[in-house]
């Protein structure tokens, strides 16, 4: 197979496109909260085939980011790198927020070492983040773990 013959690249898709998508869960149904409803998914593909993606939501004075997702079959070298920097090329210099949401066969504490690896830190009350949301939102994400990445 010639190089040529390999058509790797970026997607940006809307909720609604990935909805289309085989085995896709949406971000309620993994858990996350209402609130992050309209998020933009980067997704990265080869030959027509979805590799994987991760997602996130403008939330005005910050960024929602989601966990990346790529299934098992796909996993390799360099490709959670990829998309962890194709999502970072959409979004601007301001504060980011996610939260731990597991997949199933992932540990809470494998994915917050990987985010306190890439600078973030737990959020553990609403005075760290009372400079870029409301506590109405703030009581909406802490259900699960909080983390928040330094700018």
């Amino acid at each position: 197979m010639a190089w040529k013959d390999i058509l790797k690249g970026e997607r940006v898709l809307t909720l609604g496109e990935m909805e289309e998508m085989p085995n896709f869960v949406s971000p309620q149904d993994k858990g996350y909260p209402s609130v992050l409803n309209d998020m933009i998914f980067v997704a990265e593909e080869e030959n027509n085939k979805l590799l994987g993606y991760s997602s996130y939501q403008d939330m005005g004075d910050f960024y929602f980011v989601g966990n990346n997702y790529i299934p098992e079959e796909n996993r390799r070298a360099g490709l959670w790198r990829t998309i962890l920097s194709n999502r970072n090329a959409h979004l601007e210099n301001k504060p980011k927020i996610t939260l731990v949401n597991p997949l199933v066969g992932t540990s809470v504490d494998k994915i917050a070492e990987g985010i306190k690896r890439h600078g973030g830190y737990e959020i553990k009350d609403y005075s760290q983040v009372k400079d870029i949301m409301g506590e109405s939102i703030f009581t909406q994400l802490f259900r699960l773990p909080m983390y928040r990445y330094k700018v």
